[in-house]
């Protein structure tokens, strides 16, 4: 295995502020994180609570998050949003019916102003919660038989695979790559890649990390992003060898969610807040901006999600942290602009 250790900071880094917008405060029922920028537009999952249930629907807002175009009710939780086709999106969620809890993904389209929303329930024999693919073949982990279900139009199948504890994936050209979970704490992770001509399983890593969380495709397939949150680092493993791998250490903070704008990839940590643009189109990846978010704590406790939109480069978080009983929820979503790391990393 051929490891790379990126340089930590360059002497152009400096901490920053950036311009902090604050887009929507979230209820004490919003313990999840979903978002997604996709398609020009801002996806928000929301629940409210009503009477005795909690009331799940997904919002598609303008470009700058300000402004809701639409709202549309979902009879599943809205857990995770993910992209799927040009102009939609997917939706992972739960629902209890007279069954028992069935998963559910749903396929929502947008278009001017107004939404579709078409939900497909996932057989109860199915434990899943991620979804990867195209809408060829749709991809879910599969907790239960520590496997992958692949679904096509005409069928629904259990991969014949072991993966322990599968979370989430990327679909990478003919590989299904799978963040592999051996507990239900941080410490014991790998990344596994699954050749779907052959069925062969590899893992990225010869011994289990410690705390592997954030997971991301390069929007070019050349590499998987993956954040190691206990050890305060981001680890780049090649798509085609994942034994060559590059470390970038991102000290004296947590990092879980990544994004990518231009040449750079975003990672957005917690405890402290922070973000942090990575250079990649260099011989090694450097960091090259950093920005100090500990300002907003009180509203946005632990930074869990962040999505960028491609265009302008604002970056948008959400905060999942479930209050004390008997508190207000603290969680909101906010966009982040600046024009000194766009420049850094805007493409030529």
């Amino acid at each position: 295995m051929k490891l790379i250790l990126a340089l930590v900071l360059s002497l152009s880094a400096q901490a920053h502020k950036g311009i902090m917008t604050k887009i929507e405060a979230l209820n004490t029922a919003e313990a999840y994180a979903p978002m997604v920028f996709h398609n020009h537009f801002l996806w928000l999952g929301r629940v409210n609570y009503s009477g005795r249930k909690n009331v799940h629907r997904i919002e598609v807002r303008t470009a700058d998050g300000e402004t809701l175009l639409s709202s549309h009710l979902v009879p599943h939780s809205v857990e995770r949003l993910y992209p799927f086709d040009k102009e939609s999106i997917v939706i992972m969620g739960k629902a209890f019916t007279s069954e028992g809890w069935v998963t559910y993904y749903s396929i929502v389209r947008s278009c001017c102003g107004a939404m579709a929303v078409e939900t497909h329930p996932i057989p109860t024999t199915f434990q899943v919660e991620e979804f990867a693919g195209t809408p060829e073949t749709l991809f879910f982990n599969e907790v239960g038989e520590r496997s992958v279900v692949a679904k096509t139009e005409g069928d629904t199948k259990l991969l014949p695979i072991e993966v322990s504890g599968p979370g989430q994936m990327h679909l990478v050209g003919d590989s299904l790559w799978i963040l592999e979970r051996r507990g239900f704490f941080l410490g014991d992770e790998n990344i596994a890649r699954l050749n779907l001509k052959t069925l062969k399983l590899e893992r990225a890593f010869s011994k289990e990390r410690n705390g592997l969380v954030g997971f991301f495709a390069l929007q070019d397939g050349s590499a998987l992003a993956v954040t190691e949150i206990n050890e305060e680092k981001v680890i780049l493993i090649d798509s085609q060898d994942p034994s060559q791998q590059t470390i970038i250490p991102v000290p004296g903070t947590r990092p879980r969610s990544l994004a990518q704008w231009g040449h750079c990839l975003v990672v957005g940590s917690e405890e402290p807040n922070r973000l942090t643009m990575i250079k990649l189109g260099d011989a090694k990846p450097k960091v090259v901006s950093q920005f100090n978010l500990e300002q907003h704590v009180s509203d946005l406790p632990r930074l869990s999600r962040i999505s960028i939109d491609p265009e302008t480069g604002n970056i948008f978080l959400r905060s999942s942290m479930i209050p004390e009983p008997g508190f207000d929820s603290q969680n909101s979503v906010y966009r982040f602009s600046d024009s000194q790391w766009i420049t850094e990393c805007k493409m030529n």
